[in-house]
């Protein structure tokens, strides 16, 4: 038993426009990589070779400029890979060794950086977090307070008023008359 499919006539047109059109495309894509492929080895090669000189050149203009304190999520794992393999990928120029030097001494500036950073941001956390658990009281509990401290003794002396402080030194003054006076007998006994 066959399963048949009725279409319209213009579908069915729009289906073989569409197989034409994928089928030229395949054609075309082919042909560019038989050509390629045809390309000499060295020609391609000259190609990559630039390639690699142009983004080291950009690598070195990135590393001269942009300090890892004003530029945020520096690859720096991928900048030490390539300052550890920059001599074996085969284009490598006098300037290269001194290259993965300056390369791995900007890395550990990055990974410095970077520490530095997270542990501020850890401390500023962590003071955030303290802050936000300190219970500060309300101004009724700041008049309780008040209130509390206002009976005290100190407190009752100091509303007093100043004319406690003078009576205060009379009476100690008096005090000292009379013990002074008793002293006085004792040591030099009756008259």
């Amino acid at each position: 038993m066959d399963a048949t499919v009725s279409i319209s006539l213009s579908e069915l047109d729009t289906l073989r426009a569409t197989i034409k059109k994928a089928r030229q495309e395949t054609a075309q894509v082919q042909a560019e990589l038989d050509a390629e492929r045809a390309r000499p080895l060295d020609e391609r090669l000259a190609e990559t070779y630039a390639f690699i000189q142009a983004a080291k050149e950009v690598i070195d203009f990135a590393v001269g400029n942009l300090s890892p304190e004003f530029t945020r999520n520096w690859p720096a794992t991928h900048l030490l890979y390539l300052a550890t393999n920059v001599d074996s990928i085969g284009a490598v120029t006098s300037r290269d060794e001194s290259r993965a030097q300056i390369w791995t001494r900007f890395h550990t500036q990055i990974v410095d950086f970077d520490r530095r950073h997270t542990l501020a941001a850890n401390v500023n956390t962590e003071v955030e977090r303290r802050l936000n658990d300190v219970k500060l009281p309300t101004n009724q509990e700041l008049r309780e307070l008040v209130m509390r401290r206002d009976d005290t003794p100190v407190s009752t002396i100091r509303r007093s008023g100043p004319w406690l402080v003078p009576w205060a030194l009379g009476l100690l003054l008096l005090l000292g008359v009379v013990l002074g006076g008793v002293l006085m007998a004792l040591v030099l006994g009756p008259l």
